[in-house]
């Protein structure tokens, strides 16, 4: 039904940290309608009219349900909330080999001089310049999938419950 949000995803609500180097290691099964995303967040987010104390979503891997092409990936960086004052800083790039069933390492090193995105060891985007916000809140650890819009999914869905699925994102590790 429109509206509906059908999501799995784990989440670290105990491990919360701030600054540092936030690496995972992911591969994910393309399909259309689909969403994976490794991303970093507060419990305080969009509580507080300065990101600095409520936190800023840190998306360091998101493969969008409006993607598409299974090579494509972003890094994004929302903050002010999901209402009227969001504001967001995003870095829309591919990598030829994403969809090729081989695990890629996707990166954030925050700093308080703000965020520097890595692809498979490699530089892919920075915040520099962008007028995205440092957060110095204490964060935490998010990988899921979701089907934020299910007009976009295939009309026969992704299989039978049970049943082998290419729809899938494999995490084989997360480190701070």
């Amino acid at each position: 039904a429109d509206g509906q949000n059908v999501c799995g995803a784990i989440a670290t609500p105990n491990f919360k940290h701030v600054f540092g180097y936030w690496e995972a290691s992911v591969r994910y099964g393309y399909q259309p309608g689909m969403q994976s995303a490794f991303w970093i967040q507060s419990d305080t987010f969009g509580r507080d009219p300065a990101p600095e104390k409520a936190g800023v979503e840190i998306d360091v891997f998101e493969h969008t349900a409006a993607t598409t092409q299974p090579v494509g990936f972003d890094h994004n960086l929302i903050w002010g909330g999901y209402g009227p004052s969001k504001q967001h800083a995003a870095y829309k790039g591919a990598l030829p080999g994403l969809a090729d069933g081989k695990f890629h390492r996707f990166g954030v090193a925050w700093t308080p001089a703000g965020y520097t995105f890595y692809v498979d060891g490699r530089v892919s985007w920075s915040s520099k310049g962008t007028g995205a916000p440092v957060s110095r809140a204490p964060q935490f650890i998010i990988l899921d999938t979701e089907i934020p819009r299910p007009n976009l999914a295939p009309s026969r869905g992704y299989g039978p419950l049970g049943a082998p699925t290419n729809a899938h994102l494999d995490v084989d590790y997360v480190r701070v």
